[in-house]
């Protein structure tokens, strides 16, 4: 397997806290990409792991806006898997919610689509755009909508979603 990770990739994919902290002890490089442009922190997210996630948060030189080949960064994952605590905890990083992924998503898009309202929550209030629009035109209630999440869908438009716009 030739996937340009490294050790702290996969004790950060198989949640391996312990592993993770000591390798991080002796100074692996955190900010490594794999082939993807996945960081251990992008595989640590994708997996709920939340130890290891803080683990790799309070490194000094950790990038939370790292971005995948698909343009996703960590909280796109969190976001997508509904993983309300990891996404904070990111929020509380810095993690920036108006980056798109290769497709024009945000990660409100993706929380939305899947149904996570905490998470839909915590992006509003920070100040995510309820009506930004996908390189499709689609915009947070549009995949609610397709995905009958009508409780995303009533909180969108009480937020400033329009309800007649088109994509």
């Amino acid at each position: 397997i030739d996937s340009g990770r490294n050790s702290l990739h996969l004790a950060a994919f198989e949640g391996h806290a312990s592993v993770a902290e000591f390798l991080l002890e002796k100074g692996i490089n955190y900010t490594l990409q794999d082939k993807d442009d996945w960081s251990p922190l992008h595989l640590a997210v994708q997996e709920g792991h939340e130890k290891i996630v803080q683990l790799l948060l309070n490194q000094p030189k950790v990038n939370v806006n790292a971005r995948a080949k698909n343009k996703r960064i960590p909280l796109h994952s969190s976001c997508y898997h509904g993983r309300a605590k990891i996404a904070q905890m990111l929020l509380d990083h810095g993690s920036d919610w108006t980056i798109k992924d290769e497709k024009g998503w945000t990660p409100l898009h993706l929380c939305s689509q899947e149904g996570h309202l905490e998470i839909v929550e915590k992006l509003i209030l920070r100040g995510a755009d309820a009506n930004v629009q996908a390189d499709n035109l689609r915009s947070p209630i549009h995949l609610a909508c397709m995905k009958g999440q009508r409780h995303i869908v009533e909180y969108l438009l009480h937020h400033g979603a329009h309800i007649d716009m088109k994509d």
